[in-house]
């Protein structure tokens, strides 16, 4: 017994005598715990009994053996035949005794689930050993083969066309070029490092096969490192596969970043995952800046909320969306935008991204908007025209009403038999015909049926002669300021239409702000490059243009009358006919201006736009105070006697003036003077170009000669302007002395 405790370990243990056959003598008190079976059930069976059926065979040979041969010792583990007991794997000791046999039962029921799990490790590394898609050899500490699975084997037999081998060096399955990183890896493995490398395997026909190779050092029991595990991973299909997915990569970044549409990219809770190039050069926003911000900080406030509801359950949507949104770009502009959305699916057919194409519309949206405006231009300038065809229809049948209304009023007041009432009533009678004449021809201006006598004019001469009247027509509790630019052109116009032109403006802007204010009148030059489109007048060509602006300080035209503000018989005054920014539109249309107005709540600016003359003549107005210069001969042609004297007189009794019938009688004089003076005709300008362009007769003068040109009113003598000569000058009609007498001193 003393030799069995002492091999006794750290599981309780039950002892037992057995006779010379094996069968049960005495039994340790603690046999019943351990085995689930009495004293009085098992005296005198053989312990073989109390084996499962299923390891009997085994342990019977065994003790068999040593029952003939008796050992020093016989050991065995087997499973109890009780169901009654409470342990499932029991190791047996028996020696022999001086009666039989001496034994003891001790439970190793943890034991066998340690070597169960062991075996069962043992199995699995097995299968993955075997089935291993991975290239696996055991290696020992000379590199020599020890064990291999069959991917291993295949390798060999398709890379090196050998048969792999236990035994022999794994250095025949290394490519010679990689023999020193196969010795460098495998050391580190030795010395305990895990090595990772991928490597290009080339076969003898030279095909090459990525694969990731690793180097695992292997412990014996003791821990001493007793071998290398080498493993190899056919990553070609993978690496091929990433080459794909990366040019796919290429591919769609480049539709992204080369397309023209805005396209972004969302997760399922709004962020951004992409943005594509056209969406950076918009916003201004790069892609690094706007990366996993919430989409919405790049729209325009007011269209937040309505969009970002959406997201609270995008699966119930309907796709694709549309929305027209507004984005807010980096520096602050909103830019309109029409978005078309879709969802990405994950395999849980749940929405993961949705993708959003935009395209900008702010730009045809202004294009669409302009032409709404000028089509609503277009709308108002014919009904203008149809307003005044209308007008100058009832204009002129009531002017022949009223011609024979003054007619027989004539003959009342002319009748020898008519009393002194009557007399008076045919005058009062004719009065009345008088300003309805007036009112129709109002009208006929503004329906272009009227016949004008244009003449240049300036509008500084024009507003100097009208100031005086100004200044009653305000009153005292009004301001007047007038700002004049020097050297405009002339412009071309009937100078009454002008001069009431002027009156029925600031009679408008004096009643605007009933009486009360400050109105400021400036004339300056408007140079215009590029032909332009105006509001009620339509096209316009480039060129200069004479501008006067006339300013009120009053409330500003309200919004809801601005476009009826031209139209004849509209009115705000109570006792107002409405023809008076009526006629100031028919006059202004009527010689090819315009007018354009800005107003507010300080007040309204109004400038009314002419064509300037274009001569360099017709753009040099001249100080009032500036004295005249003395010339001592100056000749003349073509001029009738009223017009001589009349020259005369401007340039004063000082200066000869020598007339001449016609041009051919002046250059046959020998002593012409260089300074010519003659009507502005078509025939004249040919005949002096004539001479002077052709060999001159001995006669000729010696000396430059400068013309000037006296210009009327018609269109085809201006029209000859821009046929003068270097030597040549026109001056317009009425005969300015002072103008005169600055182009003789500048001649």
């Amino acid at each position: 017994m003393k030799s069995l405790g002492q091999t006794a370990l750290d599981y309780p243990a039950a002892f037992f005598e057995l006779d010379k056959l094996g069968c049960i003598l005495t039994v340790h008190p603690f046999w019943e715990k351990l085995t689930g079976l009495q004293s009085e059930a098992v005296s005198g069976k053989s312990w073989l009994d109390w084996v499962c059926p299923t390891e009997l065979t085994q342990i019977r040979a065994d003790w068999e053996r040593f029952l003939k041969q008796p050992e020093e010792l016989f050991e065995a583990f087997f499973s109890p035949k009780s169901a009654q007991s409470p342990n499932d794997w029991l190791k047996i000791r028996i020696q022999p005794s001086t009666q039989g046999y001496l034994g003891c039962l001790e439970n190793h029921s943890q034991l066998k689930q340690v070597q169960q799990s062991n075996f069962h490790l043992k199995e699995k590394l097995g299968a993955l050993f075997r089935n291993s898609n991975q290239m696996i050899v055991m290696l020992d500490r000379q590199h020599r083969v020890t064990e291999f699975n069959h991917v291993a084997a295949i390798s060999a037999r398709q890379r090196f066309f050998r048969e792999m081998e236990a035994g022999e060096d794994f250095i025949n399955y290394v490519q010679s070029d990689r023999l020193d990183d196969f010795y460098s890896s495998f050391e580190l493995a030795l010395q305990g490092q895990h090595v990772f490398k991928e490597r290009v395997i080339y076969a003898p026909d030279g095909q090459g096969v990525s694969y990731e190779m690793a180097y695992y050092p292997i412990q014996n029991p003791g821990g001493e490192i007793s071998g290398v595990c080498f493993t190899g991973f056919n990553i070609e299909a993978q690496k091929q596969i990433q080459q794909l997915l990366h040019h796919e990569q290429i591919f769609v970044s480049a539709i992204l970043d080369t397309s023209s549409a805005l396209i972004v990219v969302l997760d399922s809770e709004g962020k951004i995952v992409r943005f594509n190039r056209a969406c950076e050069v918009l916003s201004g926003y790069s892609f690094n800046e706007i990366q996993g911000q919430n989409f919405e900080t790049l729209l325009w406030p007011e269209d937040r909320e309505s969009v970002f509801a959406d997201f609270k359950d995008l699966n119930k949507i309907t796709y694709p969306l549309e929305y027209k949104l507004a984005l807010l770009t980096r520096s602050g502009e909103k830019r309109s935008i029409s978005w078309t959305a879709t969802a990405l699916m994950n395999i849980d057919n749940q929405v993961e991204y949705l993708v959003a194409t935009g395209i900008d519309m702010t730009e045809s949206e202004k294009t669409a908007l302009a032409l709404r405006e000028q089509e609503e231009i277009l709308r108002q300038v014919q009904k203008l025209d149809a307003i005044g065809q209308l007008a100058g229809e009832v204009a002129h049948d009531f002017n022949n009403i009223l011609a024979g209304i003054q007619g027989y009023a004539q003959l009342l007041e002319e009748f020898q038999d008519s009393s002194a009432s009557v007399r008076t009533y045919a005058h009062e009678i004719q009065h009345i015909v008088q300003k309805a004449r007036s009112l129709t021809g109002q009208l006929l201006i503004f329906s272009g049926k009227h016949r004008p006598t244009p003449r240049p004019v300036y509008l500084r001469d024009i507003l100097i002669q009208m100031q005086p009247l100004f200044h009653p027509l305000l009153g005292e509790n009004m301001q007047l300021k007038i700002e004049q630019a020097s050297d405009l052109p002339a412009i071309l116009i009937e100078p009454t239409h002008l001069d009431q032109l002027l009156m029925n403006v600031i009679v408008n802007a004096r009643d605007a702000m009933n009486r009360q204010g400050e109105i400021e009148i400036r004339i300056s030059l408007r140079q215009e490059p590029v032909p332009l489109f105006v509001p009620l007048f339509g096209a316009r060509p480039a060129g200069d243009y004479v501008c006067i602006q006339i300013r009120d300080t009053g409330p500003g035209i309200p919004p809801e009358i601005r476009e009826q503000i031209f139209n004849p018989f509209f009115t705000t005054k109570t006792d107002g006919t409405g023809l008076g920014l009526a006629i100031v539109y028919g006059v202004v249309n009527e010689y090819g201006g315009f007018i354009q107005i800005e107003t507010g709540p300080t007040g309204t600016s109004l400038q009314v736009c002419f064509p300037a003359l274009p001569s360099l003549a017709l753009t040099a107005p001249v100080s009032e105070t500036q004295s005249p210069s003395r010339r001592l001969g100056v000749d003349c042609c073509y001029l009738c006697p009223a017009e001589q004297a009349e020259l005369q007189a401007a340039l004063g009794s000082d200066t000869q003036l020598r007339i001449f019938a016609d041009f051919q009688s002046w250059t046959q004089a020998s002593d012409s003077a260089q300074m010519l003076i003659t009507e502005l005709k078509a025939e004249i300008l040919t005949e002096i170009h004539a001479y002077f362009s052709t060999p001159q007769s001995s006669h000729a003068p010696t000396q430059p000669v400068s013309v000037l040109y006296l210009s009327g009113y018609e269109d085809a003598e201006l029209a000859l302007v821009d046929q003068l000569a270097a030597y040549e000058d026109a001056l317009i009609r009425p005969l300015n002395p002072i103008r005169l007498q600055r182009w003789l001193n500048t001649h």
